[in-house]
């Protein structure tokens, strides 16, 4: 326990990427058993392979980064976010270009 291990490549083509994680197993032959939480990890991957992409892309260039919350959001949720960025935006200086 404790150290990094690889886990096993899933059998689906569409994910080809090896994942690598804490929560890792062995047993009485040392060898490597999937726990729940990478069970739960593959089955994200198999069902939402376009954000299973996306995240690969991400730890390309951010290697720790951790995929903590993702969510629908309403129309009326997505302007309010917006408009919070805007106003952080303004108070920041930041300005943006629509191209």
């Amino acid at each position: 326990m404790g150290r990094l291990a690889k886990t096993k490549k899933t059998s689906s083509t569409k994910l080809n990427s090896t994942l690598y994680h804490f929560s890792h197993v062995t047993n009485k032959n040392n060898e490597l058993v999937l726990t729940d939480v990478d069970e739960k990890k593959r089955s994200n991957r198999e069902k939402y392979p376009e954000i299973a992409a996306l995240v690969d892309k991400v730890r390309q260039y951010f290697p720790d980064a951790k995929v903590t919350a993702i969510r629908n959001l309403s129309p009326e949720e997505m302007e309010q976010q917006k408009a919070r960025q805007a106003q952080a935006n303004r108070e920041q200086g930041v300005r943006v270009w629509k191209v």
